[in-house]
């Protein structure tokens, strides 16, 4: 039983490393976001495949492994910047010796440059902000930075510990993020302190340690990958406790949980593979205040027949429902939720025919029950949750809502409205969110007209 479940631990790692890190609101680190349009894969002499998107451009893999041996990649494709290498791009270029990376670039996934045996120099710029998992993992440029510092540290990532031989981890107080898996599987730790400098842990950054009885975790902490912490005894610890284990708000396991589970008013984060294979798990009470829901948060969970998720979630990860065989209907009440492909998964072949999606007409919910063959249908708002002139949403009318409206006006992106919000704030008797809105709020609030709507 312990041989499979840490089996499961390894799949489940390798799963996340290979799938891309998408844009998120409470992540620190993050490939470019707003880019909608994307275009078909295009050579770059002969070197390697790029990927255009409307404001920048991701490198995704070689024309030639056998013969590249000198990279330097250019900062700038068809006047777009260059800001992503996208994972395994550059996997087992055995020629490869020498690659420079331009300062447009923030992010490289994982296994990126992985098995490029005789890579050894590397130029990274200041502005790489994420590393993945096993980026430059069996290259010669890796070895020798090992033997300089068995913590290897990149632009204040700590990239990986695979070399470090104590078992008290002291993480330098500089260090701002930890990679994925850096030190998954680690045989000797049994102590990790992270100091306050650190917001982000990654993906099974400390999966699988199975001395690793001491871990402390500071305020500072506000994004916790999927499995960062589990497989450990640890871990095993804090679910004899609560099978909810939160951190700073961040809900990052709930595998112990059975029947209906009601997820705390405090969580604001639920974190990657919180659920997932779950068999117990029937029913889950999300509050409003979460915003984001991880890659594979209920992935598998057999027994899971529905869900609903509030307008606060901004962002469902990839997968977060596959394999929910049970799965008869998922609300998604944000219409603009970011839900980068919560249904995938490669291995999912026959998909429920049962599944029901409920969201607003033109909503991304909509866009992806289609995409995925599964039924939608359109939810429709009762009157009961109007409140005509609560543009902000707040439960009540007053001059701020007036401004709200025209903060909304001014900058969409910055001043966005609830869906709720705009229902509430079309008052003037006129399809559309205008200026006469927020002048008829501001009348009501004056006490010069008594009623809103305008009729």
């Amino acid at each position: 039983m312990k041989l499979k479940k840490l089996l499961s631990a390894v799949i489940a790692c390798f799963l996340m490393f290979s799938t891309p890190l998408l844009p998120c609101e409470n992540l620190p680190i993050k490939i470019q976001a707003g880019a909608e349009e994307e275009y078909m894969p295009e050579d770059y002499n002969g070197l390697f495949y790029y990927k255009k998107y409307s404001d920048h451009i991701e490198i995704i893999g070689t024309v030639d492994k056998e013969s590249l041996a000198t990279l330097e990649i250019p900062s700038e494709i068809d006047r777009l910047p260059v800001t992503v290498i996208g994972n395994m791009a550059f996997y087992e270029c055995m020629s490869l010796t020498s690659v420079t990376i331009p300062e447009n670039v923030t992010y490289i996934g994982a296994f990126a440059f992985c098995r490029c045996k005789n890579l050894s120099s590397v130029t990274i710029p200041e502005s790489v902000t994420y590393i993945g998992a096993n980026s430059f993992h069996n290259t010669e440029w890796i070895a020798e930075r090992r033997k300089e510092n068995p913590l290897v540290i990149i632009n204040d990532i700590l990239v990986e510990g695979r070399e470090y031989q104590e078992d008290v981890l002291i993480i330098p107080d500089n260090i701002k993020s930890v990679s994925d898996g850096a030190f998954d599987h680690h045989e000797k730790l049994t102590s990790v302190t992270i100091p306050e400098s650190v917001t982000y842990v990654g993906d099974c950054a400390f999966s699988c340690c199975e001395k690793l009885i001491s871990i402390t975790i500071p305020e500072s902490l506000t994004y916790i990958g999927g499995g960062a912490f589990g497989y450990t005894p640890w871990m095993t610890e804090k679910q004899k406790e609560n099978p909810l284990v939160i951190v700073n708000n961040i809900l990052i396991d709930g595998i112990k949980c059975k029947g209906d589970v009601v997820i705390p008013d405090n969580v604001t984060d639920i974190s990657g593979e919180v659920f997932s294979t779950n068999p117990h798990l029937t029913s889950v009470t999300i509050p409003d205040s979460v915003k984001t829901i991880g890659r594979s948060a209920f992935s598998s969970c057999k027994s899971l027949t529905s869900l609903t998720v509030p307008e606060s979630v901004t962002y469902i990860g990839m997968g977060a429902f596959a394999h929910c065989d049970g799965l008869t209907s998922l609300i998604i009440k944000n219409p603009e939720c970011e839900l980068s492909e919560m249904f995938y998964s490669a291995e999912w072949i026959k998909k429920p025919d049962s599944l029901v999606v409920y969201g607003y007409d033109e909503s991304t919910a909509q866009t992806c029950a289609e995409e995925n063959g599964f039924r939608f249908k359109i939810l429709v708002d009762s009157s009961e949750n109007v409140l005509y002139g609560d543009a902000n949403d707040d439960k009540k009318v007053s001059i701020s809502d007036a401004v709200a409206i025209l903060q909304n006006i001014s900058n969409l992106q910055k001043y966005p409205l609830s869906h709720q919000g705009k229902i509430n704030a079309d008052v003037d008797g006129e399809a559309g969110i205008t200026g006469k809105d927020a002048a008829a709020i501001q009348m009501y609030d004056a006490g010069v007209l008594t009623e809103l709507p305008v009729r």
